[in-house]
């Protein structure tokens, strides 16, 4: 019993120590980050943005939870920057958009006209790379399960930002009368430019989760499908060997000209009847020794890696033999014996 009030005490403690992290980034309407803004969050909590623009604030979970919270960006020089748009929920980092201040004195009809033109450029050709970078993820066959559900999340991703564009865009159609239904004219352009630079934002994000799946997937592709071709050795002395080879598809599909792909190298020196030594090699610049020598080669051409081991290469380790083998990752993509 003692334990079971010992911890029901210590529950409120637990409760009350919770905090929930508030970050965020400033910018001008330029997309240049502006330093040493000091934010409000809250009616407790304050913070300063860093050289990049961006700040960081922590609230009591228990004082703000299921409330409105009040974000205030000021700066000497700046117009003041107010929403009250967040409701913090649970303990998880809250990431606000981006927050666009306007200069005094500069007039928001005209920074807002100018950054209208470059931000919507931006955006039309970011939506034609995601459109682009989608169409290629669902058109792959046997896409694992995994990405699959990526794919789905990525497109919900995509829908949420053309909504939040195409109400962007009727906004700027109707410009003149959505100035003259607001009182503080400041506060709406602030508030326009705020909505431009998030949708800008989660599109790179959006492009970057596309990008990464479509380098794993290629990178797999690669792995089952390469091989290495017409491997030649030459020897130029006792440390040192040449090897040239070309790599094929493994299904005598065409190779993307001018395409390269980071192979790995491993040599091994037959000893005796069945046994074999890994040779050892130091790259440029380091003293530690390595045993898979790792080279961006091209897809299409021929190519050629050096391979320097101390005295690997002399002339009665060469009447033995050699074995090379060829890895993408770690598939092995070519064997090749040379002797002497």
């Amino acid at each position: 019993m003692r334990v079971l009030f010992f911890f029901l005490w210590l529950m409120p403690l637990v409760v009350t120590a919770q905090t929930v992290t508030v970050k965020g980034h400033i910018v001008d309407f330029n997309d240049n980050p502006v330093v040493n803004v000091r934010v409000k969050v809250g009616s407790a909590a304050s913070a300063y943005t860093n050289e990049e623009g961006l700040f960081e604030a922590q609230l009591s979970l228990r004082s703000h939870a299921n409330r409105r919270i009040t974000i205030i960006a000021e700066k000497r020089g700046y117009k003041t920057y107010e929403d009250n748009s967040l409701i913090i929920t649970d303990s998880k980092t809250k990431v606000l958009n981006k927050i666009v201040l306007l200069k005094e004195g500069e007039n928001p009809v005209t920074a807002t006209s100018e950054i209208i033109e470059k931000n919507n450029d931006l955006m039309e050709a970011n939506d034609k790379i995601i459109a682009e970078n989608q169409a290629l993820l669902n058109n792959m066959e046997n896409l694992p399960i995994q990405y699959r559900n990526q794919v789905r999340v990525i497109q919900m991703q995509i829908d949420q930002a053309r909504v939040i564009m195409s109400e962007i865009k009727a906004t700027i159609r109707n410009l003149e009368d959505e100035i003259s239904k607001n009182t503080d004219k400041d506060r709406f352009f602030q508030n326009l430019l705020t909505r431009e630079q998030s949708i800008i934002s989660q599109q790179e994000r959006i492009v970057d989760s596309q990008e990464e799946i479509i380098k794993v997937i290629v990178t797999q592709a690669a792995k089952s499908t390469l091989k290495v071709a017409d491997a030649k050795v030459k020897y130029l002395n006792n440390n040192e060997i040449d090897i040239t080879f070309r790599l094929q598809d493994a299904f005598a599909k065409n190779l993307t000209a001018n395409s390269t792909q980071v192979i790995g190298m491993k040599i091994e020196q037959l000893i005796g009847q069945s046994g074999t030594k890994v040779l050892k090699f130091k790259p440029e610049g380091s003293q530690l020794e390595r045993d898979l020598l790792e080279q961006n080669v091209s897809l299409t051409g021929e190519n050629t890696i050096r391979f320097v081991s101390s005295n690997a290469f002399k002339n009665s380790n060469r009447k033995k033999g050699y074995v090379a083998t060829f890895y993408v990752g770690d598939a092995i993509i070519g064997v090749q014996g040379f002797r002497k």
